[in-house]
């Protein structure tokens, strides 16, 4: 009966993490949005079916299989680190406005630098 349960709490919370991923990957709730426009762009994300995607939404999955839990995971980290380096790059772009401001000749070299380098990171994030 421990051993049940035990199984009964794990299934449970990876059901969860799966909706919370789902919502998650979804992104913001834009005006005229459906919950079927969230759970198919969440799908699309993570590269599986809009009704496996639906039943982790509505945490219906049972037995979710071990490729569909780690795709949904995989494109988390995927979001994660294409925000991390967009981030990166508007600092990095940021940062050469305000040299290009100071207006000295080597401080106009070190922005158009830095401008190549927040190009470079934006082609190298997942999804370019």
């Amino acid at each position: 009966m421990l051993e049940k349960l035990s199984n009964e709490a794990k299934m449970s919370a990876l059901a969860d993490e799966m909706r919370a991923e789902i919502v998650w990957l979804a992104g913001p709730k834009m005006l005229g949005d459906s919950e079927k426009t969230l759970i198919g762009r969440a799908a699309r994300a993570a590269g599986i079916s809009f009704r496996k995607a639906k039943s982790f939404y509505y945490r219906e999955a049972l037995n979710p299989s071990a490729a569909s839990v780690e795709a949904v995971r995989s494109a988390r980290r995927r979001k994660e680190t294409a925000d991390d380096i967009s981030t990166v790059a508007r600092d990095l772009e940021a940062l050469a406005e305000r040299l290009t401001a100071l207006g000295a000749r080597g401080d106009r070299q070190e922005a158009d630098r830095a401008r190549a380098v927040a190009e470079r990171l934006r082609r190298l994030a997942p999804g370019n």
